[in-house]
């Protein structure tokens, strides 16, 4: 496999698994990037060029990567406006002729992620919310690696609104659908870096866990209280441009149904159907009528 640009590989003295950690699949989350920097730093690698390295602390095969790097150099969402990386790991586009930026990222990546056991990616929500992982279905892996990451919000698929996982394209379900474990980390909003360490331990905790570093027994780690969420419903834009109504733009926000969300360009108020909590709400700019633009998601109760 032809290592791609702007990914280090760490090879372990040892046996082990093959884990990704990858930060700024959307290149205007600052907090992902972050960590990886951290992470970088940490191997003594952030001013080392890209490519294969070998070190007595990891076993396995590590690999520490920025998703995205056109987008980041760009400090946008995609390097493209027409799709970001985290939705170009669809079958028609990696094996299409497609020549957007972030198509032919995705299938720089897709051979990487194909054989990750566990892949992290690090990103950050658009508006202020609180920290949350997300992952598509629940099982036992994921949620293991759920239990390690300090956040009180853990947000799944358990209703399969996405049920043609395929068609997602994002970067988890692709190495879940490649018979590994993938997992996001939601660190922060989109330019808050005051998460930074502590989502930098996380992912040191989690590789741990993964037997990819020696455990640390000297750092006590408490498993928050965690709640579980899965996506009711996906709310679709019916016009360019949304105003969200005070509060409504916050991550996790509570709805009832029949409460206003907001109001398009036209005037037309948008109006919950369900009782829920607001997540993933987009930007005004980067909504389009036609496309999923928020979501409502509801508790669940998960058994470990």
């Amino acid at each position: 496999m032809k290592l791609p640009r702007l990914i280090w590989h760490i090879k372990g003295s040892q046996p082990g698994p093959t884990v990704v950690v990858l930060g700024g699949v959307h290149g205007n989350e600052l907090p992902g990037i972050e960590v990886l920097r951290a992470l970088l730093r940490q191997f003594d690698l952030l001013d080392k060029s890209a490519g294969h390295y070998r070190s007595n602390q990891v076993s396995g095969d590590l690999f520490l990567g920025f998703g995205n790097p056109e987008a980041i150099i760009r400090n946008t969402r995609g390097a493209s406006s027409q799709i970001d990386l985290n939705r170009a790991f669809q079958p028609d586009l990696l094996t299409g002729k497609a020549r957007l930026m972030d198509v032919r990222r995705a299938r720089e990546l897709a051979p990487l992620l194909r054989q990750a056991q566990t892949l992290i990616d690090l990103h950050s929500v658009l508006y202020p919310s609180p920290a949350l992982a997300y992952f598509d279905r629940i099982t036992p892996a994921h949620l293991a690696l759920a239990r390690l990451i300090p956040v009180e919000h853990v947000l799944t698929d358990a209703n399969q609104l996405f049920p043609n996982r395929e068609e997602n394209g994002t970067t988890d379900a692709f190495v879940d659908l490649a018979g590994g474990v993938g997992i996001c980390y939601e660190v922060a909003a989109k330019a808050d870096l005051s998460n930074t360490v502590k989502a930098t331990a996380a992912v040191n905790r989690i590789l741990s866990h993964l037997g990819t570093l020696t455990p640390d027994t000297q750092s006590a780690f408490t498993p928050l209280v965690q709640k579980f969420f899965a996506f009711h419903q996906l709310l679709t834009a019916e016009e360019n441009g949304f105003s969200y109504d005070p509060g409504m733009e916050v991550g996790f926000a509570p709805v009832v149904a029949g409460q206003r969300i907001g109001h398009y360009p036209s005037g037309k108020p948008l109006y919950s159907d369900s009782n829920g909590a607001m997540v993933f709400q987009l930007e005004t700019e980067m909504i389009r009528a036609g496309h999923h633009m928020c979501a409502i998601i509801q508790e669940i109760h998960v058994n470990f």
